[in-house]
């Protein structure tokens, strides 16, 4: 190959990769071509020298400075032409083997930081560089499996150039433009479909669902995005339930890795059957339906690996969520993501910590919940797979906020953050509150803030301070004498042998 575009010479005897070549043949032809690139090295070396002395060396890839200097009209230009299009054509990487070749090939197009439309353009760059290097990559499969359908030319290409292989389908479009017409063709080939992935406006999605293929066998993966975002409840059903649409009696057996985003598919299909991974967010508005569903598809998932749930899940006003079921063992569970703000937020965590059993300590969990009321009080946990559950709790506690506490896994820090304008003895009360429904054996630091120095030994007094190691005060208000002040502290180094306290 030449870097001045030139062709590589597909007449070359050498091709490694043919029948017949053994691994000795292999050695022989590589230290052939190296010695052979070496002396037309020193070749274009000596004539570079001859007609400019002083030009600094480094390697025949600066010949390209030099003829970009010259008249087109130089007889030297040709020359330096053509050994440099020799020198290339014994480049290593023209001998290597076809399925390595391939290989570098399949990184280039399946390279995860890239979206797919920027990869296959990349890929047909990369088929331009020569005909050895086009009829390698026209002649792999593999190399055609992601499709982007709003590339339509590209796409029906790489749908025949494919084959049989399986294929990973995305739309991303978030224009008003109606969908693509190559969704039509692309249903032809629906038994290849590995993952769909469409990130859309409504009125697209609604279109993809309402002509989805009646079977995807291979399908392992589908996300279904809506980057509109309606916060208000008049317009949440123009955009959260997909009822009456041919998603509903498509048969997904491979299904493993469910994304919804913006969009809500009833929870009664098939499809949330046998998952690893779950993922649904909205924002806004939540989404709450029966309890009863919500422990099916749990149930129904005894694999799961991922759930990530984002203001959505079981009505905590639904009867059947009182008197709770057995809890379901996800011994596989990973990574655990809840978030919700409404009203009933933390009830409806509750209801979902209640009904898996047993998180593994090893499992990364991030809780977050508040009601969407100023001062109403928000709690969020997070524990990264080490045992190292950190909570941490803002302004007021009320009693589903510490029903939920009892159903975490482990709390070895804790952070309560107080309203600096609530009365002293109310902190004491919602601190004390807090404490009731931890491991005091379990809890190893306390960290508060805006807690007043007599709530916070009340709160210890009563409860006990078990394995308590640390106990980190900071703005505290001073609501005493300085007297007062150093009493409360020796009490509280009485309780926690290590206390640090900084005052407002």
């Amino acid at each position: 190959m030449s870097n001045t575009g030139e062709p590589r010479n597909d007449a070359d005897p050498l091709d490694l990769g043919a029948p017949g070549f053994g691994e000795n043949d292999r050695k022989d032809v590589l230290a052939s071509r190296a010695s052979a690139r070496n002396r037309l090295e020193l070749e274009i070396a000596s004539q570079v020298d001859l007609m400019h002395s002083n030009l600094p060396w480094t390697n025949p890839g600066d010949v390209h400075t030099l003829i970009a200097a010259m008249s087109s009209e130089d007889p030297a230009v040709a020359a330096f032409t053509k050994l440099l299009t020799r020198y290339n054509a014994l480049a290593p990487i023209h001998i290597l083997p076809l399925e390595i070749l391939c290989n570098i090939f399949f990184f280039v197009v399946h390279d995860p930081r890239r979206r797919p439309a920027r990869a296959n353009r990349r890929l047909l760059c990369t088929s331009a560089v020569c005909t050895f290097w086009r009829r390698a990559i026209l002649s792999d499969p593999l190399l055609w499996t992601r499709i982007d359908l709003l590339s339509t030319n590209h796409s029906f290409l790489a749908l025949e150039r494919s084959q049989n292989v399986p294929i990973d389908v995305t739309l991303v479009c978030e224009d008003m433009r109606p969908i693509p017409s190559n969704w039509t063709t692309l249903l032809d080939h629906a038994a290849r479909i590995a993952t769909l992935t469409c990130t859309a406006a409504s009125h697209i999605i609604e279109a993809l669902l309402e002509d989805f293929p009646s079977s995807l066998p291979l399908m392992h993966t589908l996300s279904l995005e809506n980057p509109e975002l309606n916060f208000e409840p008049e317009f949440r059903e123009t955009y959260y339930l997909y009822r009456d649409t041919s998603i509903a009696h498509t048969v997904t057996p491979a299904l493993r890795k469910l994304t919804l985003e913006g969009v809500s598919l009833p929870w009664t299909l098939p499809l949330f059957h046998g998952l690893s991974y779950l993922h649904v967010q909205f924002d806004g508005v939540p989404f709450f339906f029966r309890f009863q569903v919500f422990y099916d598809v749990i149930k129904a998932c005894p694999a799961l690996e991922t759930l990530s749930l984002h203001n959505v899940g079981p009505d905590p006003h639904d009867p059947d969520s009182v008197i709770p079921p057995m809890p379901i063992s996800l011994p596989k569970l990973r990574h655990l993501d809840l978030y919700c703000s409404a009203n009933r937020a933390f009830e409806c965590i509750t209801l979902i910590l209640r009904t898996i059993s047993n998180i593994q300590l090893t499992a990364i969990v991030t809780v977050t919940s508040f009601r969407s009321l100023y001062n109403a009080g928000e709690l969020s946990f997070s524990s990264f797979g080490n045992d190292d559950g950190q909570l941490g709790i803002t302004f007021d506690v009320n009693p589903y906020m510490s029903h939920m506490l009892t159903h975490l896994p482990p709390v070895r820090t804790a952070t309560y953050c107080a309203v600096p304008v609530r009365p002293p003895q109310q902190i004491a009360d919602n601190l004390r509150e807090v404490l009731a429904h931890l491991d005091m054996h379990q809890l190893k630091t306390l960290v508060l803030e805006s807690v007043p120095l007599g709530a916070a030994i009340e709160a210890l007094s009563s409860r006990g301070t078990g394995a308590l190691k640390e106990l980190r005060m900071k703005y505290v208000p001073r609501d005493g004498t300085e007297e007062e002040m150093d009493g409360h502290q020796e009490t509280l180094t009485r309780l926690v042998a290590d206390v640090e306290v900084h005052f407002t």
